[in-house]
Parts: structure tokens; C-alpha cells; sequence
């Protein structure tokens, strides 16, 4: 995965097939782990991609049939008899224009085919297809870092490879179009989505909600100690608020106790003949009665 992108994202022949090799080279190695695990663990699960599986090996049997001579004359690419007639002698010909280039697509969709392999049984396990898929991310952002710097420092990188640089005005990277960078970049930072989900899934959201991704992202990017002590300011300011709501449900209490004993007062200072109250609670009536 580190490979491919750089030499211009795979336009460069030997780019391809050294990543071929390298593809190869970690299929041995699983092919080797699976013929020494116990109870054939490597290949445990194969029924549940049997049918793309089959579907591959169907096409790569096609393109094999399709480079090989012996195929019946109406199968023929008309190149070859227009050469066999052109040279006065019999050539083999085949369904193919170029065998050898056939040949070399072969092995190329072969070694996806093998990496698509690796990549399901890598990911049939949580440890592995987390391993996975930090490894994704962390490539991916080391590209994006590399083409910024190849763009600040005016480099192209087609000057690794040929004498004339390929300049352009957009953040290409180790690609050739920045369509493909692009692409590249998009699908790492989906993958650092997925990553940002899974860790707040597993760490604070126990609840869906604005709330709980507002706080998921706080501690991806600043830490647990972020949402600590936002955790702690929404405490306090909880608590604050409740001691408002209860210091002003206290004073209401009091002005209402406070009001009662007032209309209490007032009503026995009221005379009991006429009705009235005296101007100052020493004073008496001065009604007849």
C-alpha cells in the first residue's frame, strides 16, 4: 500500500510489476502461515466470497485462453492472418493482439485478485482490520504531507523518474493527475471518518445525538483531557444553574410566606366595628365603637 502510489501511481511499467512482486511475496508468506496453522485457520471462512472468488479465477482463465495459440480460426485476431499472408508462411496466431502484453495483465489482475485476498482475511479479524485500517490512514496522510511539501518546494515528481518535470498548478502528490490525488485523499479521509466513529463508539457515545458527536470529536483531536474537563465545565455549570433555580424558588417562597403574614397582620389591625385600619399600628379607631 505504501508503494503503489509513489511511482505516479502506478503509470510507470516497472512500478506495477514491482508491486506484483511484492504482492507475491506476501501472499507466500500467507500461504505459508495458513499450511502451519492448526485446523486450516487461513482458510476458514472461504464460503462466504466463493462466488466472486469463482467469478476471478473464471476471468483470469479467459485472458489465459486468450494469449495461447490452438483456438479455432473464427476466434482468430484478423492480425494474424494478415501477417501470415504478409511473410508467405504459416503463423499461430491467437485471440489476442499482443500475447505478451495479455501476459503482462495477467499477472497484473492476478496480484489484485491476491491482495484482495489478504486484505479479507486481514479484516476477519477486529485486531488485524484495525491494524488495517490505521495503516490506510496513516499512509494516506503521509502522502497528503508529501505533496504539500513537493508543492511549497516547487518540485514535481515526475523529476524522480524523467529528465522534464510535469508542471502543474494544482497539489498533484506522487500522482500524475490531481483528479487521482484527489481521489487518493478522499478515500483517506473517509477512512479516518470510520476511525473517528469506531474510537467514539467505543470510548463516549453511549447515545446517539449532536451532543455525543460534538464530544466524540473533542477527544479524537485533543484527547480524553479535553473531555474531561469539558465534562467538568458542564458540571459546574449544571450545578451553578441548579443553585440559581433553587435560590430563586427559596425567595419566592419567603416573599409569598412574608406577603401572608403581612395580609395577616393588616387584617387583625383592622377595626372591628368599622372595618378600618388606623394609620399606625399604636393608633386605635376612633369610630364609636
Amino acid at each position: 500500500m505504501a508503494w503503489s502510489p509513489f511511482p505516479l501511481g502506478g503509470a510507470i511499467s516497472w512500478g506495477a510489476g514491482l508491486q506484483e512482486i511484492l504482492v507475491a511475496l506476501c501472499w507466500i508468506v500467507w500461504v505459508a502461515y495458513s499450511a502451519t496453522s492448526r485446523g486450516g485457520a487461513g482458510w476458514s471462512g472461504t464460503g462466504a466470497v466463493i462466488v466472486p472468488l469463482v467469478l476471478a479465477v473464471l476471468v483470469l482463465a479467459w485472458a489465459g485462453v486468450q494469449m495461447l495459440p490452438g483456438v479455432p480460426l473464427a476466434w482468430i485476431h484478423p492480425v494474424w492472418t494478415m501477417t501470415s499472408e504478409a511473410l508467405g508462411r504459416p503463423v499461430q496466431g491467437a485471440i489476442s493482439l499482443n500475447p505478451w502484453r495479455t501476459q503482462a495483465e495477467i499477472l497484473k489482475l492476478s496480484s489484485y485478485v491476491m491482495a484482495c485476498w489478504l486484505a479479507f482475511r486481514l479484516a476477519r479479524r477486529h485486531e488485524t482490520a484495525a491494524a488495517l485500517l490505521n495503516a490506510i490512514i496513516v499512509i494516506c496522510a503521509a502522502y497528503a504531507l508529501y505533496a504539500f511539501v513537493l508543492t511549497f518546494t516547487g518540485f514535481s515528481q515526475t523529476e524522480l523518474f524523467y529528465i522534464t518535470p510535469l508542471k502543474s498548478t494544482f497539489v498533484t502528490g506522487p500522482f500524475v493527475l490531481h483528479n487521482s490525488f484527489a481521489t487518493y485523499s478522499g478515500l483517506g479521509a473517509l477512512a479516518a471518518v470510520v476511525k473517528l466513529f469506531s474510537m467514539g463508539s467505543q470510548s463516549i457515545a453511549a447515545e446517539r445525538g449532536g451532543r455525543q458527536l460534538a464530544l466524540t470529536i473533542l477527544q479524537f483531536c485533543f484527547g480524553a483531557r479535553s473531555l474531561r474537563s469539558c465534562r467538568g465545565a458542564a458540571d459546574v455549570f449544571r450545578r451553578r444553574r441548579l443553585g440559581l433555580a433553587r435560590r430563586i424558588c427559596r425567595h419566592d417562597v419567603r416573599s409569598r410566606g412574608a406577603g401572608a403574614d403581612l395580609a395577616a397582620s393588616e387584617s387583625a389591625r383592622r377595626c372591628a366595628g368599622c372595618g378600618r385600619a388606623p394609620a399606625h399600628w399604636l393608633q386605635s379607631c376612633r369610630c364609636s365603637s
